[in-house]
């Protein structure tokens, strides 16, 4: 999928389902950004690694990090 299909999303409580077959739903967020640089609540790891994404607040509070090229569907939820 494209980046700017995807980066629309950005902020909203979506659905994603990988091109593995996994699917995960929560606020989409992207890593790199400021905000996460000095943040207590995530891991430096996501400000570190540029040009991922990862979904915030789904049922275990976990969420993989992935590119736009790895989502098959994403849709609003």
């Amino acid at each position: 999928m494209r980046v700017d299909e995807i980066e629309r999303f950005l902020s909203v409580f979506v659905e994603v389902e990988l091109k593995t077959g996994k699917k995960m739903a929560g606020l989409l967020m992207k890593s790199g950004e400021e905000g996460l640089k000095d943040s207590l609540v995530y891991d430096p790891e996501l400000y570190r690694k540029k040009g991922y994404y990862f979904l915030d607040q789904w049922p275990d509070g976990t969420s993989d990090m992935f590119r736009a090229s790895h989502v098959k569907k994403i849709r609003k939820s």
